[in-house]
């Protein structure tokens, strides 16, 4: 596979894996047990869940879309590959929270 064609998969689970956590964190942290980590989240979080909602997927998907468009940067690519690493990994962490619950 190549290069161009690996940024744009990551750039897409990167979107997806954002729209997942921001499912999650609204379920099990503004209407369950959990807490939110990140405190400026938190302040929206208890504040209203569609602006939570909004400003998480929009900010992240703008991003990413960002590091997409600038890919053939070396920077921009290795930031796809840390952040979209990043997300998955938090859905992973994610799913071992829930089976925990």
């Amino acid at each position: 596979m190549n290069k161009e064609k690996t940024l744009t998969i990551l750039t897409i689970v990167l979107i997806i894996s954002n729209f997942i956590d921001t499912f999650l964190t609204l379920k099990y942290i503004k209407f369950g047990p959990l807490d939110e980590g990140n405190p400026i989240m938190a302040q929206l979080l208890h504040g209203d869940g569609c602006l939570f909602a909004f400003v998480k997927i929009f900010f992240v998907t703008l991003f990413a879309l960002y590091l997409w468009y600038r890919r053939n940067l070396k920077l921009a690519a290795i930031s796809i590959y840390i952040t979209s690493g990043f997300y998955v990994s938090l859905i992973l962490w994610w799913i071992l929270v829930i089976l925990r619950i």
